[in-house]
């Protein structure tokens, strides 16, 4: 199912005014939300191919958005709401979640393939003296 952009303003509004509140129930039911909203937009984005069909991957991108968006009491989500209201420089919440995302997949693919990337050996001559 296709959401339009901000077709869940009221349910975003929720989100940011029980980050304000601060109340730990509050934020327990945010995250949860969050978890889910964030989990839905990685389950249909577009991610680089190796990472397409690897539901693992997509688990940990949307965690790692959540953390993003968690980090600094909510900093980014903070800013998107500012950004909102003012109306300069705003963006739809599904294009702010696609950015993270985009941003997120592409730190987890390059951590990836360091972890995979063979260690290369140098020729002999190169090694220097031994």
């Amino acid at each position: 199912m296709k959401r339009s952009p901000n077709a869940q303003w009221d349910q975003i509004v929720q989100i940011l005014e029980a980050i304000s509140s601060a109340m730990p129930t509050s934020l327990h039911n945010v995250r949860t939300v969050l978890q889910l909203e964030v989990e839905h937009y990685v389950a249909e984005a577009r991610l680089p191919v190796s990472l397409q069909s690897d539901p693992d991957a997509r688990h940990e991108i949307a965690a790692r958005v959540v953390r993003v968006l968690e980090d600094n009491d909510h900093a980014h989500l903070r800013e998107w709401q500012r950004r909102q209201q003012r109306g300069r420089e705003h963006s739809s919440w599904a294009t702010f979640l696609r950015v993270l995302i985009t941003q997120q997949a592409t730190l987890y693919e390059q951590g990836r393939r360091l972890q995979l990337a063979p260690l290369r050996r140098l020729p002999e001559e190169d090694r220097g003296p031994q």
